[in-house]
């Protein structure tokens, strides 16, 4: 539930962010969906996977939670990096027809 909650802020801010910028806001809010939870499942599916072929059941269920962990770490960079992304981008120059 608190993943969804910060998911709804951080999409917010991005989305106030790339109007300041004269972007479209979906295309940035829809990007920081599919990243937190693009790199959250491949992070912690291929960690957990790792564990279960090279040492067992036991040790890739005793360490679950630390590659929870560390995909939540992945997702909070990929996120990060696409706020930079944006905010690095030119502003737009809107053109005023007469």
């Amino acid at each position: 539930m608190l993943e969804i909650l910060l998911l709804f802020k951080l999409c917010k801010h991005i989305g106030l962010l790339a109007k300041e910028k004269g972007l479209k806001p979906i295309k940035y809010q829809l990007l920081v969906i599919a990243l937190w939870i693009g790199v959250e499942c491949v992070v912690g599916t291929s960690g957990y996977l790792t564990l279960f072929f090279l040492y067992g059941e036991e040790q890739a269920e005793a360490l679950y939670f630390a590659f929870y962990f560390i995909a939540l770490v992945g997702s909070v960079i990929s996120v990060w990096l696409l706020f930079n992304y944006v905010k690095s981008l030119p502003q737009k120059k809107s053109i005023m027809v007469f």
